[in-house]
């Protein structure tokens, strides 16, 4: 009962490709290792890909959050721009600048006293 085993005929082994019941089981049982590794990789891939949807819807709401605030700061530095006191202040920095030009000594003597000032109404 000890008989060498016999040579499956497919038409597409032939010769030293001939398979054997042997041969075939080591095949299935590579198949079947290969086929549990890549298994294996699939739910690591599966897993990784629910963290970057999880990290991804995260993002989106700190992104519709972040845009929410730009459009709150960007009303207020218009509503800021458009004030008359903005308005005011603009025009007195121009007529500086025409009156006292930077480098003059009148330009210093203004910067030295706006200096001073300042320190005198933190102090108070």
């Amino acid at each position: 009962m000890n008989e060498a085993p016999v040579p499956l005929s497919f038409p597409r082994y032939r010769g030293s490709r001939a398979l054997t019941i042997e041969g075939l089981q080591k095949e299935v049982l590579t198949l079947d290792q290969e086929k549990q590794e890549l298994e294996k990789n699939d739910q690591s891939q599966r897993t990784e890909i629910a963290g970057l949807l999880a990290q991804n819807q995260s993002l989106e709401a700190a992104t519709v959050r972040l845009e929410a605030t730009i459009q709150g700061l960007e009303a207020t530095l218009s509503a800021v721009q458009q004030s008359v006191g903005w308005q005011v202040l603009n025009k007195w920095r121009g007529m500086r600048e025409h009156l006292l030009p930077n480098g003059s000594f009148t330009r210093k003597v203004y910067d030295s006293l706006l200096r001073l000032s300042k320190g005198a109404l933190r102090s108070l």
